[in-house]
């Protein structure tokens, strides 16, 4: 009787040490606490079923501590029909007043996983990480975790994140997402924000995968039934829960575990944003790319690419040099493209390291060189046939290379 049936099926619970020391436990529209020091089981007296009350229509789904406060992210959600989540709230309370003393509203949707990291509260909504820094201030959009726009996808947007999907772990945030999800576009991981040291930006990625990955594919569908449990950080201690449908209808469950004595990940990648120099529209010319690194480690490999206009990643140059370093002790990838013209141009690289790898590469630059050619306006239509110097015989860069066999309808190319 001490709990109610809530809509989302979540009881979320942390300890608060803010003016007094008790367990708060998510219920419903409620907070419940639980004054541990008075006894060794929940009584009567040391129980308090509705310490507060949140606004009707809105159930707890996740909790933490910020200073003194106990911050509190609830949603409103329906339990039938296609439309589940609806919007969320954010509430402060300390602890002692009779109800919560601020709150700031989540229009965009359904606050999950919060967490505090450098006196900063983060939550995600709708695939984005958002953050409030005190009571009474609006949330701040920080970036997009993983894109969950479904439009267009025929499906319902069902994305959930359970209460305990982030934790701090050294000096970044971490951030398991999705707990479950029917959008195809949705990529699980676990995903890392921060920085290093104080003197360098916050950086984004995915830093983590899940080791039921080596069985399915990376992106998972609504098949697979895959779910997150939970993020848990111990120091140098990292646990991430998970379970999923296989092929013949049972349900796996695992614990993936990492410490200091986890070995490189297998696989790994890096990508720049789409960069038109501001202007879309005018030409730039390309010169140069060049990656840095500390001595390529053994069995190491390492794939420079590039991509003009949005088209294929060009990997060989046009007289056939492969942009891959394998060397051991390698410790730059010069890149020679043609010197040609284009509109919008995508750089990065990608590689792997071998079963028990414990070094890393290390990168220590990416440079891209090119021509702003701002002598030049040109507002005229695209047109990439005449953007490139390219030598007798050889494709044009970002063109699209067929199989030998097939022809090549100019039209839709």
């Amino acid at each position: 009787y001490r709990m109610v049936k809530t809509n989302n099926g979540l009881h979320p619970a942390t300890l608060f040490t803010g003016n007094n020391m008790f367990m708060a436990i998510g219920n419903g529209d409620y907070i419940s606490t639980w004054d541990m020091t008075m006894t060794g089981a929940p009584t009567n007296s040391s129980y308090r079923r509705g310490a507060i009350s949140l606004d009707v229509g809105y159930a707890t789904c996740s909790l933490t501590t910020n200073s003194a406060y106990l911050v509190i992210s609830a949603e409103r959600r329906q339990l039938d029909g296609n439309a589940k989540e609806q919007d969320g709230m954010i509430y402060y309370w300390d602890g002692i007043s009779q109800n919560w003393i601020s709150r700031v509203q989540v229009p965009q949707g359904s606050p999950y996983a919060l967490q505090t990291f450098n006196n900063i509260t983060y939550f995600t909504v709708n695939g984005t990480l958002y953050a409030v820094s005190q009571p009474g201030v609006p949330d701040m959009k920080i970036r997009l975790i993983s894109y969950q726009n479904g439009n267009y996808t025929g499906r319902p947007d069902s994305t959930i994140v359970y209460p305990n999907m982030s934790c701090v772990r050294n000096t970044s945030l971490l951030m398991g997402y999705p707990s479950s999800s029917q959008n195809p576009a949705v990529r699980y991981g676990v995903y890392e924000w921060g920085s290093v040291e104080l003197t360098y930006p916050n950086s984004f990625g995915r830093s983590y995968m899940l080791s039921a990955n080596d069985t399915f594919p990376a992106v998972w569908t609504s098949a697979n039934q895959l779910q997150m449990g939970c993020v848990y950080s111990f120091v140098d201690q990292m646990y991430v829960s998970w379970q999923y449908t296989d092929s013949s209808g049972t349900v796996q469950s695992g614990l993936d575990y990492m410490d200091n004595s986890s070995s490189t990940a297998r696989n790994f990648s890096w990508a720049s944003l789409v960069f038109d120099g501001g202007a879309r529209y005018k030409q730039k010319q390309n010169l140069r790319y060049k990656i840095n690194l500390t001595p390529l480690p053994a069995g190491c490999t390492v794939t420079g690419w590039y991509s003009i206009n949005r088209g294929q990643p060009i990997t060989v140059g046009a007289d056939g040099t492969s942009y891959t370093i394998t060397q051991t002790g390698s410790t730059e990838l010069d890149i020679q493209p043609p010197m040609g013209r284009f509109h919008e141009i995508q750089w990065g690289f990608y590689g792997t390291t071998p079963a028990g790898n414990m070094v890393p590469p290390t990168f220590t630059g990416i440079t891209y060189e090119l021509s702003p050619l701002n002598q030049e306006v040109n507002v005229a239509p695209d047109d990439y046939s005449d953007d490139f110097v390219t030598p007798t015989g050889t494709q044009p860069v970002g063109a699209i290379v067929l199989p030998p066999g097939t022809t090549e309808d100019k039209e839709s190319t």
